[in-house]
């Protein structure tokens, strides 16, 4: 014979018990329902950020997210933001997509301006053409082209160079960001100053510590100024890079500014 005990601690045969072994399940189950319900909402409510699993972190984002948050970083830079005091939820809001799809593909704000800085990067050692080919001929004229090409480039993507030049100093992922852009920068520039050097038409100064001081004064002043500058002030611009470069660069200083 089977006893059990009824929910007011008597025990009762199996066949009289008024309690069913169905209706001390279902009882159960309500009581953890009760209790789930009951939980905090900072404990029951599933996190935004959807786990590591999920992610698509690796691969590049679509071009509609990448364009929509780079625009907004360049949207809110010129109304007078600074990027560190940025939050996620407001680039995404002004990028016109959800949080949880920013989380996607970037863990925070310093890995998107790292992901953004790559392409940069990429960007500007294609903008330079022959200047920073290993194989290629470097002249006056190259230089001016691949001047040209650099300063275009980084006057498109102003909003990446601010926001990093911003953060770089207080946020380690976004500075070694910004240290990998100028150290290639840096290495192409070096090996198209030592093909002159090589040529035999160079100024007799150290060519790595020439390439790498030219690389940082462009690429800062273009950081910093560059978004107030209209069309003829950028062609300006130009003209003075090239004087400075090609100056410090080749020993004939006529040919230099041709």
């Amino acid at each position: 014979m089977v006893w059990l005990p009824t929910l007011h601690g008597r025990r009762c045969r199996w066949t009289d018990c008024p309690t069913r072994l169905d209706t001390l399940s279902s009882g159960r189950i309500m009581t953890k329902t009760k209790r789930q319900r009951a939980m905090p909402a900072n404990k029951s409510r599933a996190k935004q950020v959807p786990p590591d699993h999920l992610r698509r972190r690796g691969e590049p984002p679509s071009a509609h997210v990448e364009t929509g948050l780079l625009s907004a970083i360049e949207r809110l830079l010129r109304d007078g933001r600074r990027f560190g005091a940025l939050s996620v939820e407001e680039l995404a809001r002004e990028a016109g997509i959800g949080r949880a799809t920013f989380y996607l593909y970037f863990r925070n704000k310093g890995e998107l301006i790292t992901h953004l800085m790559q392409q940069l990067t990429r960007e500007v050692e294609v903008s330079a053409g022959d200047w920073f080919r290993d194989a290629g001929e470097v002249d006056h004229q190259t230089l001016r082209r691949a001047l040209h090409g650099i300063v275009g480039t980084f006057r498109r993507h102003q909003g990446i160079l601010a926001a990093a030049s911003d953060t770089a100093a207080t946020d380690p992922q976004i500075e070694t960001a910004y240290r990998a852009m100028m150290d290639r920068l840096c290495q192409l520039s070096r090996q198209a100053v030592r093909q002159v050097d090589h040529s035999g038409r160079g100024t007799g100064v150290d060519p790595d510590r020439l390439a790498d001081l030219l690389t940082w004064f462009i690429a800062l002043y273009c950081a910093r100024f560059i978004a107030d500058h209209d069309d003829a002030e950028i062609a300006r611009l130009i003209d003075l890079f090239v004087h400075v470069a090609g100056r410090s660069i080749f020993q004939d200083p006529a040919a230099a500014s041709s």
